[in-house]
Parts: C-alpha cells; sequence; structure tokens
C-alpha cells in the first residue's frame, strides 16, 4: 500500500491511497479531503501491456531486433523503441525515439500522444528497435492500404468470412 499526499482542485489538502485488490487486476485509488470531509473511490484499469502473455509479447516484437548498449549510438531519431525491464520484469511497448544519449539514456515520445515524452535508461533495459526507415516503409505501406480500402479498392472482410470465401472460391476452381 502506497500514501501521496497533495492538494486538490479547491486547494484543500487530499490523501491518496493505493491498495492493490487481489482479488483483481486493478488497483483501488481512495482520496480523502481532511477539509471537506469527503471520500472519493477511483479504479484504475492495468495496462495492455502489463497484461500481455510470453506469446503476445514474442509476436509484438516480430521485426524488431535486440540492440546492445554499445550499438546504442548508431540508433537514429524516428526509430521505434520496445524495451523489457530488467528490474521489475515488466515488458513496455515503447515509443518513437526523440532523442539519442546513448550509453545513458533514450527520450522516447509516445506514439498515441504526441505530448508524452518519456526517459528510458540503458542500464536496466533490454531494448528492441525497428530501425527508422523499416517503421516508415511499414507505415507507408500501411497508409496506401488504407487510402485504396477508402476508395473502394479493397474491401474488408472479417477473418471467419474470407476462409469460407476461400473455400467456395476453391471448389469453384477445380
Amino acid at each position: 500500500m502506497s500514501k501521496e499526499k497533495g492538494k486538490g482542485e479547491d486547494n484543500s489538502e487530499i490523501k491518496r491511497v493505493c491498495i492493490p485488490d487481489s482479488s483483481s487486476t486493478k488497483q483501488t485509488f481512495k482520496q480523502f479531503s481532511k477539509e471537506k470531509k469527503q471520500y472519493t473511490k477511483k479504479t484504475v484499469t492495468p495496462s495492455k501491456q502489463s497484461q500481455m502473455t510470453d506469446e503476445e509479447i514474442e509476436k509484438d516484437l516480430m521485426g524488431f531486433e535486440q540492440v546492445e548498449k554499445e550499438e546504442g549510438c548508431a540508433l537514429e531519431p524516428g526509430s521505434f523503441i520496445k524495451y523489457f525491464n530488467n528490474t521489475t520484469n515488466c515488458y513496455k511497448v515503447g515509443g518513437i525515439l526523440t532523442m539519442n544519449k546513448s550509453p545513458t539514456y533514450l527520450m522516447l515520445r509516445s506514439i498515441y500522444n504526441k505530448d508524452i515524452v518519456w526517459s528510458m535508461q540503458w542500464e536496466a533495459n533490454t531494448v528492441f528497435v525497428k530501425r527508422k526507415e523499416v517503421y516508415q516503409a511499414e507505415l507507408k505501406e500501411m497508409k496506401e492500404v488504407y487510402y485504396q480500402v477508402k476508395s473502394g479498392d479493397f474491401i474488408l472482410v472479417p477473418k471467419k468470412e474470407y476462409k469460407e470465401m476461400v473455400k467456395v472460391l476453391k471448389t469453384i476452381t477445380k
């Protein structure tokens, strides 16, 4: 259980207590304001990356290569970085490399929210990279497919229906 103190929106002092819930994967945060004698409860859902299985992690790292600390200086900004924290045994989906300060740390930016930036220390992590050229080529290909689908050149079909269509086409072509 961890405790934090801070100020509420109205500048009243609040206590924030994190209580791990052993019956589920969620954490419950309780806040108590002394001045207002109010109590609020907030449940936080864990991130997707913290719930990934080994098979999902292996699949997520396809196309990425492991980079040693000595090779880190050669990484270009714009490369996609994922890493495994050796201290906490947590897999992190990482982000886009914005600044390379090897051999000490890397600065990463979220692929979902460009305002979120953080540093990743080399010492405590095993780093995987998809080079800028490869990542950019994949993005270009995905954009082309998107525009083809949008223009009607391609039609998206659910996998189950696709398999049925393939079976029918095989019987017709025999």
